[in-house]
């Protein structure tokens, strides 16, 4: 069974990811975006970042969330840093919820 994952920004679902693969704290996954103004204004923004000057400075990435469609009570908290064609380059976050 293939794993895929609702992408939650500002408390809404932009898309979704499948094909998640993480190598240490950085990861890539195929991006199917939502048809919705946030949506569209969500990959306007990481498609604008520099994804090799995010992975230098991974700040300037943009907070989401990552939730497994088949296991709710897996999420994994990211820094969108940028995309190239449908694919969205990421780096795990820590938060303190």
């Amino acid at each position: 069974m293939k794993e895929t994952y609702s992408i939650f920004w500002k408390g809404n679902v932009v898309g979704e990811a499948t094909n998640l693969m993480f190598d240490m704290w950085y990861g890539h996954s195929k991006f199917s975006i939502n048809d919705s103004s946030e949506a569209k204004e969500f990959v306007q923004l990481v498609s604008a970042l520099e994804v090799k000057a995010a992975f230098k400075s991974p700040w300037t990435g943009i907070i989401c969330t990552l939730i497994q469609n088949e296991n709710k009570t897996n999420k994994i908290d990211i820094l969108a840093l940028g995309m190239d064609e449908s694919n969205l380059f990421m780096r795990m976050a820590f938060s303190t919820r």
